[in-house]
Parts: structure tokens; sequence; C-alpha cells
């Protein structure tokens, strides 16, 4: 699907106003994949202007024309890029871009802030107690022994492992998606109220939480409505149990400053069980676990005196909730932050195409680590009379 902002990019670039309307291939993980029977929402990917949780943008390296097999009538452009052989990606959204950055956004530009990878120093609760590292030690790596039975309250682990290949946690789409490990959190580690009257969730005593120290994130130069982006997943500690459906989730990402504890900003997110949508407030755990939560920069909390270029520290609370009360049935699987800066315009650059992936039982699609793939995006076309 071609997007309204491409349709504007390639009749500049027709007229030599543009220098490229199709330069690079970004992957995503955003949404839900689409079934052989599911239909993109055209008007929905045409207003598009960024994918819905952006995981790496390859330079295309190949251009094509073809007719398409299915129907020889119908002829297609294809652009195609290489995947990095050494990482894992679980896809589910492909878009194409004229260029690799916002030249007018250098140095705020849209950017993946961490991706909870065991490398980037994430501690469990305060920087004396380390994270376990190595899932299989206490997770059996068997698809049929389908408990997460971790002594520990936050740990690492492998997507790869195949617990997670079982078949109610894949219809759940339970398994996290951006390279090979997530990082885990059980669900009644913290207990996050609601929003007090002041608008501000405040841990109850005792919650814990997973920290990262050296964290600078200057988003200073950043828009307020330019959008952080945190993805998760919640998976069942019994896999099997099909009844175990969280009422809520709520997550707390705070931006701190080391130097005073009072000096912060809080990313406050809390859905419950339902279909309306995460705009109301809602997400569909009984179907879908997987969850891309958004907010605008002007929307986080800000204490009094906070500044961005004063952060150091990022502090992680998560909570499933039952009943009204945090549960151990369930971890929250934390993938990654990013920003995407949607303010800085520039007529030259942005999203031209965009689409979900489709397969026959819409399922994601993986690109396993050491191994060497392409991905292609093909543009169909027609001409209207």
């Amino acid at each position: 699907m071609i997007t309204n902002k491409g349709k504007n990019i390639l009749s500049k670039f027709l007229i030599s106003q543009a220098p490229a309307y199709a330069s690079y291939i970004a992957i995503g993980c955003g949404p839900k994949p689409l079934s052989a029977v599911d239909m993109l929402d055209d008007v929905a990917a045409a207003s598009k202007t960024e994918l819905d949780f952006e995981m790496l943008r390859l330079p295309i390296v190949s251009r094509g024309y073809i007719k398409d097999d299915a129907n020889p009538t119908l002829e297609k452009i294809v652009f195609t890029a290489e995947l990095p052989t050494e990482e894992r990606y679980e896809i589910t959204e492909v878009g194409i871009y004229s260029a690799g950055n916002n030249p007018s956004a250098v140095g705020f530009d849209s950017r993946m802030l961490y991706t909870f990878s065991e490398n980037e120093g994430w501690k469990y609760n305060d920087a004396n107690i380390t994270l376990l590292t190595d899932l299989d030690e206490t997770l059996p790596d068997n698809e049929n022994s389908n408990i997460i039975n971790v002594t520990d309250e936050a740990f690492f682990f492998t997507s790869t492992n195949r617990i997670f290949g079982n078949a109610n946690r894949v219809a759940r789409y339970e398994r996290p998606r951006i390279l090979n490990g997530s990082l885990a959190i059980v669900g009644d580690s913290s207990e996050l109220p609601p929003l007090s009257i002041d608008g501000e969730m405040i841990p109850e005593t005792g919650s814990k939480y997973i920290s990262l120290t050296g964290a600078s994130v200057n988003l200073n130069k950043n828009a307020p409505t330019d959008l952080l982006k945190v993805a998760f997943s919640v998976m069942n500690t019994d896999g099997n149990d099909e009844e175990q459906i969280p009422d809520e989730v709520q997550l707390l990402v705070q931006f701190r400053s080391s130097a005073n504890e009072n000096v912060y900003a809080n990313m406050q997110i809390s859905l419950g069980n339902g279909t309306a949508g995460p705009d109301e407030g809602e997400h569909d755990f009984t179907t879908n676990r997987y969850v891309v939560a958004t907010q605008a920069l002007q929307d986080l909390y800000y204490k009094p005196g906070f500044s961005w270029g004063l952060v150091d520290e990022v502090h992680v609370y998560a909570s499933a909730v039952v009943s009204g009360t945090p549960s151990d049935n369930f971890y929250v699987a934390l993938d990654g932050i990013r920003l995407d800066n949607i303010t800085t315009q520039n007529p030259l650059y942005g999203l031209t195409g965009y689409t979900v992936f489709k397969t026959t039982s819409g399922e994601t699609v993986i690109k396993n680590q050491n191994t060497k793939n392409y991905i292609e995006f093909r543009f169909g076309i027609d001409v209207g009379v």
C-alpha cells in the first residue's frame, strides 16, 4: 500500500524534485499479523507516517519489475533488502522509506533506545542484584513442558527456547520479537495503583523494578508531540491454562536523575483486558499478548525541575493484575523502547509504503539467527480510468 506521504514524494520524484522515493526497507513488530482471510485496512495504512514499532531499517539493494504469478495481468515493482545474518527478528510489518533517516532531524531523529538485552546492563531492584543470565538452566527447553518454572522474579531468556513454540503460546502471540532475547518480570513484582489526583502513578512500598544506570536519554530537542513506544508481551506461567487472562497490565517507565531522586519523568501505562483499543485504555489480552504502548512526550508525568539532560537512570516497574491483585500467574516480557520523531517534517522524507504481514494462519514471520535472508516489498501497478 502506497501511503499518502508516498504519493506526495512519488509525484515530486517523477518531476525530479525529490532524489528518491524508495531507498530503505523498514521491518517492524508492532501489529498483530493478518491471516489469509483478513484484509489490510487500506485507509489506515495509507495514513501511516511510521511503523507501529520499527526494529530495523535496511538499504534497498535491488529493484525489479515482475508480473504476478497468480495474476499475470498484474504487474509489480519489487524492492529487495538483505537482512543482517547474525540477528533474529520476528516481523509483522514492513515499510518503505525514501531515506535512511530524516535529514531535518539530525541528532533527535527516531531511534531505538533499549532492547532489554543482557549487554545493556539491566539489574533487578538495585545495582547490587544481578539478573539471571541463562534461562535454560532453570526453564526446560521443551515445548511439552509448558511451565515457566523460574524462582527468580526477573530474568533474561532466549526467544528461541522451545517452550515458546507451544501451540497455545504461539496462538496468543506471547513470544517477544526483537532480537533473540528479552527480560521478564513476574506479574506480582510491583503494585501500581491507579493514577493519583495529580496524575502520578506511585508504586506501593516494597514494589520491585529493573534498573539501568548510566542511561543518558537526552530528548530535550524533541518536540512534545514526538512519541515514546514500549513493546512487551504478557506470558502465562502455565502455558496450557487457557483460563489465565489478566484483567489489567500496568507498566511504569521512569526516567530519573541519580543526583536527585525526586526529579523524574514517568511513562505510565495501564491497559485493561478489552477490545476497545489502547486509546480507550484497553488491549485484547485474550487473543493477543503482544503490546505496543505509545505516549507522546507531552503526556508523560513530569516532576518539577525535570530536564531530559539530567537523566542517567531508567527504572521499569511491571504488574499483571487479576481481580484487583498483582498475580504471579504471568510474566511481563520487555522487548524494546523506542522514540519516534513524528513532528519534524521534511517534504522529501517519509514512509512511502506500508503493509502488515499476512500468512495462512496469521503467524509472525521469523528471521532466525545466523541465516542469510532477503526481504521484498512489492508495489502493485494499476491505472484507473
